[in-house]
């Protein structure tokens, strides 16, 4: 009979002890059900802060209630932005409403709130889009989205390091004025 030297002999018990136990560890939950689940650990939301946060006064010029798109004549300028159609089924030509915008660079966070936390705020959300001119100095954005392409207006100096072709996810919410 052939003998092992002690080296194969070692080996050999290693692997016949240790066997059972990584097949158990590489089991699926479901095939090891007395165990106990694994704990999984999930990190929070990361917190983004929103820039640009302000507030635009203006008077609807148009709207359609059907796209959900609407101009604002301010000040400064003729805005375009877009809600949802049942948000402003209540607005018409004529009407004072106060827009409230920010911005972040990228994608909106994962956790809802909106920038100014006012409990009368109408029609609050995310806008996301690539961001196709931009004026440093009076703050204008023009912002492409799946939904068409909106004109925005910031603090010129909050949009200072933004560049056409950014992404950028919109966050605005309006409310009527008197």
């Amino acid at each position: 009979m052939k003998q092992f030297s002690p080296l194969w002999t070692a080996a050999i018990f290693v692997a016949a002890t240790m066997t059972p136990a990584l097949a158990q560890q590489a089991q699926p939950a479901s095939a090891n059900a007395s165990a106990p689940p694994a704990k999984v650990e999930s990190k929070p939301a990361q917190d983004v802060k929103a820039v640009g946060e302000h507030e635009v006064v203006g008077t609807v010029t148009r709207i359609n209630h059907t796209t959900g798109h609407l101009d604002l004549a301010t000040k400064a300028a003729t805005l375009k932005l877009h809600f949802s159609p049942a948000a402003i089924e209540h607005l018409k030509s004529g009407d004072r409403i106060s827009v409230q915008l920010a911005y972040v660079n990228g994608l909106p966070p994962k956790a809802t709130g909106t920038a100014t936390d006012s409990k009368n705020e109408i029609g609050e959300h995310w806008m996301t889009g690539r961001i196709t001119g931009i004026n440093h100095r009076t703050g204008l954005m023009s912002l492409k989205t799946e939904e068409g392409t909106l004109r925005l207006s910031f603090p010129a100096d909050s949009i200072r390091d933004l560049k056409r072709g950014n992404e950028t996810s919109v966050q605005m919410s309006y409310s009527k004025t008197a």
